[in-house]
């Protein structure tokens, strides 16, 4: 998926390291292995 297409349906306010490390990481595979055009907008 081109990182481009991406739509930002998913909102995490206080973008942390656990976050990062774990549910960024599983929406990334997620993202690979089927033709969703779901990303994540990060708000700080």
């Amino acid at each position: 998926m081109v990182h481009s297409r991406l739509e930002s349906r998913i909102v995490h306010l206080g973008c942390g390291a656990f976050h990062r490390a774990h549910q960024a990481l599983y929406t990334h595979h997620l993202l690979e292995s089927t033709d969703s055009d779901w990303g994540i907008a990060k708000l700080t």
